[in-house]
């Protein structure tokens, strides 16, 4: 979540830096770049940055919600996870 924090930064800070400069001036070892590409580029990390950050908060919900429902039910001991065999 930082790091894609970082990206917006990094995105506002390229739009500012863009205005007024000329195309010959975003040269990246030699091959010119435009700055839109610079930009949808940092914007592509981000949204990978973002899902992988929904995936695991949506994960760590699922596991907290599993072990609020398995106090609530008959067996409180199970400490939150649900035995896949009977013990006898």
């Amino acid at each position: 979540m930082i790091l894609a924090l970082g990206c917006g930064i990094a995105a506002i800070s390229l739009a500012l830096a863009i205005d007024g400069k000329p195309l010959d001036y975003w040269k990246i070892n030699g091959y010119v770049v435009q700055p839109a590409v610079l930009l949808s580029v940092v914007a592509t990390i981000a949204n990978a940055l973002l899902v992988f950050a929904f995936t695991k908060g949506a994960t760590i919900a699922w596991y907290v919600t599993g072990r609020i429902e398995t106090h609530t039910g008959a067996d409180k001991n199970a400490g939150g996870i649900v035995p896949c065999v009977e013990q006898h």
